[in-house]
């Protein structure tokens, strides 16, 4: 809970981006109410 941890995000969708944590590991979704506090929008879709 409120961890801070380093990964590549591989995808970006509407809903999330798609992060891969660890080289092995399948990527998670990590959803955009995740990410901050504040409202977060991708602008270009």
């Amino acid at each position: 809970f409120g961890g801070i941890y380093t990964g590549k995000i591989v995808e970006i969708r509407p809903n999330g981006v798609l992060i891969q944590l660890y080289p092995t590991m399948p990527p998670v979704l990590l959803p955009n109410s995740q990410l901050d506090r504040r409202k977060v929008i991708h602008t270009f879709y």
